[in-house]
């Protein structure tokens, strides 16, 4: 009898588990034994199941609050990967500074694991998953396919595009690369992913046997840089953050605090872009090769500090972002904090009132302390690492009672987690 239904079981396992097994090798044995703990708990309660034993396995529910930023449909897959978190002081002089409004924002947490996610296009696979000890959902790219966020933009003459990766594969062996096409689709295409292409700018992270170099083409296919950098190599198998910032004709990026790129007259004069591109080149269809793809955001707009407290007496930025939950500062919030502290260096006068805002996610009372949290956490930075004095800076926090777009979308709730800097 036990042996029918562990066969029974075995046909019936859930596609989130089948997910769950299947996700990355750099961290395999992990993965394998907890994918095997998931499978002979799911056996044994069946088998109990069927014995008519109750199961002792009590359900925990737990209350969080806008922390969560997201809240994930069901439980599902995991693997392993320990990041190796870089210091803080390592982006104090990171000069990136994201785009002041978001139009587009995804960190996959409305996805169901082991499917497509939701608001992305693909002409290939991919999936949504979990990795173990890291926090939130990630889409697992394919081999040889095309992803793009399902929206057009637009983008104006200044935007920022950012996202975190993931990129693993054996020691002594080449990845392959991923490429990040900036584009202009014609209009009335209603298929992007067939559909003809005006201007494209493509950049290309290539993840070697014992290196990593990049490349970037222009709209006439001519490489104006290429070189090698290990900030990938040295990275493989950790979570990387990719930032992107376009102003008029001038490119840039950065891997972490590192900038790779900075090409004054890359992109043509006037020319638009209207959607994002990233090809996945995989040297093998292998679980030990995979590349991991999470929290993806594009920006319009270039924060002016400076101007906005001269003509408004405010500044209000969508820029410093913080862990899931939490008052920790994301390290690549440093650039934006690194000039509001150069602001309030040049005019030793300049007094300021920090004030949190959340989404409206969670309990209010939860949210009007995590915001007061997270603009002491921002006055706390600008006085450890920048030197600005204390009594300069007040601090207060709404929660999410002062709205500015809707919640009902990721990038309202996205722009709606924001910071304002008040002129006293």
């Amino acid at each position: 009898m036990k042996k029918f239904l562990i066969l029974l079981l075995m046909a019936s396992l859930p596609l989130s588990l089948a997910a769950q097994i299947n996700v990355g090798n750099r961290i395999k044995s992990k993965v394998n034994q907890r994918a095997n703990q998931k499978v002979d708990k799911a056996i044994d309660k069946a088998l109990d199941s069927a014995e008519g034993k109750e199961s002792k396995d009590p359900k925990n529910a737990s209350s969080r609050g806008e922390a969560d930023e997201g809240t994930p449909p069901e439980e599902g897959a995991t693997a392993t990967a320990t990041p190796r978190k870089p210091a803080i002081t390592s982006y104090s002089k990171f000069d990136f500074v994201p785009g002041t409004k978001v139009l587009f924002y995804d960190d996959l947490m409305s996805s169901r694991i082991g499917e497509f996610p939701d608001f992305w296009l693909t002409n290939g696979m991919g999936q949504t998953v979990r990795l173990d000890e890291l926090p939130g959902q990630w889409l697992q790219l394919s081999k040889s396919s095309r992803y793009a966020p399902d929206k057009r933009f637009a983008l104006p003459a200044d935007y920022t595009v950012e996202f975190d990766l993931i990129m693993l594969g054996p020691e002594g062996h080449s990845l392959g690369q991923v490429d990040i096409r900036l584009v202009q689709l014609e209009e009335a295409d209603k298929n992007p992913m067939a559909a003809w292409r005006f201007a494209e700018t493509k950049a290309t992270l290539n993840m070697g046997f014992n290196y990593s170099s990049f490349s970037i083409t222009d709209n006439q296919s001519k490489v104006h840089n290429s070189f090698n950098n290990n900030v990938l190599y040295e990275n493989r198998g950790t979570p990387m953050h990719v930032a992107i910032a376009v102003n008029g004709t001038r490119y840039r990026m950065w891997i972490n605090e590192k900038k790779v790129f900075d090409i004054p007259q890359l992109l043509e004069k006037g020319a638009g872009r209207n959607m994002i591109f990233l090809d996945s080149h995989l040297a093998k269809e292998d679980p030990e090769y995979q590349v991991y793809l999470s929290n993806f955001r594009v920006a319009e707009g270039r924060p002016d500090m400076r101007k906005a407290l001269a003509a408004d007496g405010k500044f209000v930025t969508h820029g410093i972002t913080f862990d899931s939950g939490s008052d920790k500062i994301k390290p690549e919030s440093y650039g934006l904090i690194r000039e509001i502290a150069a602001v309030l260096q040049e005019d030793p006068s300049l007094r300021i009132r920090i004030i949190g805002h959340t989404d409206s996610d969670g309990a209010a009372a939860t949210n009007l302390d995590l915001s007061r949290r997270r603009a002491q956490a921002i006055k706390t930075a600008l006085a450890t690492e920048y030197s600005i004095a204390e009594n300069r800076l007040e601090t207060d926090g709404k929660g999410a009672t002062l709205p500015i777009d809707s919640n009902d979308t990721a990038e309202g709730k996205a722009n709606n987690r924001r910071a304002e800097f008040i002129k006293l």
